[in-house]
């Protein structure tokens, strides 16, 4: 049977035969001839095994990140690149394993380890992180760990009062504007690459980039928003609209200054800290009250599904909820009388 030679999505090839019912298989970081294919396959099938290249973990993952340099965003890129350093900083010994011998027991031994540090999720991270290079590198490897759990969390949603708070201490600041298009629905990354190009005649800001970090730490402008279903007109308030035209911009600045701004101004207010992130979950849960369709705050928001969308709105403003839970009591009881 003709051998086969295919590239893995790691870069990597893997070299297959089958010769009386029995495959013979081995790995490599290159693709060889067909005659190099023959003689690696030749000393696998004198051992009668599977053999793979001789890389450590730390390797293996390193080109797998190689690999998918220009496939993910730089800031996907960017987390791996963290979660890699985090390993071989403090976990050296894991790091130096041959992939081809790793053990679900050295994964399980780590990730109890790091969650002794990290959170459930971040410990889930790594644990996607190191199954992806093993997928990648040792394919015939299967991995049975056990994940911690992750707790449920009540995301907090400011009320109406709070953000009227924060928007008069914005007023007449280079905050007001980026402000006011996060309660738009708008993410923070979306707001900070946005230009005065990008506001239509008929008051509507075209999503059409993202202001995000490279893999080294710099902040750039992406040609790409986070999703294609991002990629969106938003309308926004005629008097808003005139606000960017008379300033000749939108906001000029990094994305961590308004965070920083935004949680000085919470705690001389008193008020709990929540993100500029936050204020596109009240649109999201403001638009849920009011009966606005799913579809349409999907659409505006850029939501790929609405699965995250109703998880924000679940969580019903408080303020709202009270106003919700009156008019249905008051129907019932209307039905009774």
């Amino acid at each position: 049977m003709k051998i086969n030679i295919e590239q893995l999505p790691s870069g990597a090839y893997r070299i297959r035969k089958t010769v009386r019912g029995k495959t013979y298989r081995i790995t490599v970081d290159y693709r060889p001839t067909e005659s190099e294919a023959l003689r690696l396959l030749a000393d696998v099938m004198g051992r009668g095994g599977t053999a793979r290249t001789p890389l450590t973990f730390g390797e293996a993952a390193e080109r797998h990140l190689a690999a998918l340099d220009g496939v993910l965003s730089a800031s996907t890129l960017r987390g791996y690149r963290l979660t890699l350093d985090r390993l071989q900083r403090d976990y050296r010994r894991f790091c130096a394993v041959r992939i081809s011998a790793m053990t679900s027991e050295d994964v399980q031994r780590l990730l109890m380890h790091y969650g002794k540090t990290h959170a459930p999720k971040t410990v889930r991270n790594v644990y996607g992180f190191i199954s992806a290079v093993l997928r990648a590198y040792a394919p015939d490897i299967t991995l049975r760990v056990n994940l911690p759990a992750q707790m449920p969390t009540e995301p907090y949603i400011p009320s109406e009062s709070d953000i009227r708070a924060v928007y008069d201490a914005f007023r007449g600041t280079r905050y007001e504007i980026p402000f006011r298009l996060a309660l738009c629905g708008m993410r923070r990354s979306e707001i900070c690459a946005l230009t005065l190009a990008d506001l239509t005649d008929d008051n509507r800001m075209h999503i059409c980039k993202a202001k995000i970090q490279d893999k080294d730490g710099r902040w750039i402008i992406a040609d790409r928003t986070k999703t294609p279903e991002s990629t969106r007109y938003v309308r926004i308030p005629d008097d808003l609209a005139d606000l960017i035209r008379r300033q000749g911009y939108v906001y000029r600045g990094g994305p961590g200054t308004i965070g920083q701004q935004l949680a000085i101004v919470e705690d001389r207010l008193g008020l709990p800290r929540f993100s500029l992130h936050k204020l596109r979950h009240y649109y999201v849960s403001y638009a849920h009250a009011i009966g606005i369709p799913d579809s349409y705050t999907m659409q505006n928001c850029g939501y790929r599904s609405d699965t995250v969308m109703k998880r924000v709105y679940r969580h019903a403003l408080d303020d709202k909820r009270a106003e919700m839970d009156r008019r249905v009591l008051d129907g019932i009881s209307g039905m009774l009388s």
